[in-house]
């Protein structure tokens, strides 16, 4: 009995993987990305507000994938002033954004991830915090400071600690 492929739907397999090109839009799934050969989907939404593109859904977020695919995103409406600060970030089902950076390649911003799920261009504009926990006592020989760091999207990708200039 042959399998009836639903509408919307294309058989991919780990071994071909699949490039999907459109106008405000890459998808590439590279060979051996996926486990097994699956029935893939992805559509369009429109755009939200806050938002720099429309919400792209890319296949089945419960299919795990073995390397990174790369989602690349045409913004619109995004001054070029702000377009340092365009990522692309996935969408969880409790409304969470997750930044998946990105890095400008013409005129799309493109990332690559190990997770199906819903994309759109979002900005980070919120410069991370950072808070002072606990200070040195001057009785103690070997002092520490506790800062805790925080970053509402993007992350804090490193940083470097220093006292009075100088690394202790």
């Amino acid at each position: 009995n042959p399998k009836i492929v639903p509408p919307d739907f294309t058989v991919v397999s780990p071994l071909s993987g699949i490039n999907i090109r459109q106008p405000d839009y890459v998808i590439s799934i590279p060979p051996m990305a996926l486990y097994d050969t699956c029935l893939f989907s992805y559509k369009t939404e429109k755009q939200q507000p806050g938002f720099y593109s429309n919400d792209y859904t890319i296949g089945d977020k419960s299919i795990p994938l073995h390397l990174g695919i790369t989602v690349s995103l045409k913004p619109t409406g995004l001054p070029d002033s702000l377009k340092s600060k365009a990522v692309i970030v996935s969408k969880t089902e409790k409304g969470n954004l997750i930044s998946k950076g990105g890095n400008w390649t013409g005129e799309f911003i493109a990332t690559q991830t190990r997770q199906f799920g819903t994309f759109a261009i979002a900005l980070d504009t919120i410069t991370p915090l950072v808070e002072i926990q606990e200070l040195p006592d001057a009785s103690n020989s070997k002092p520490t400071i506790l800062v805790k760091m925080r970053d509402e999207l993007s992350g804090i990708k490193s940083y470097n600690a220093k006292v009075d200039g100088k690394w202790q």
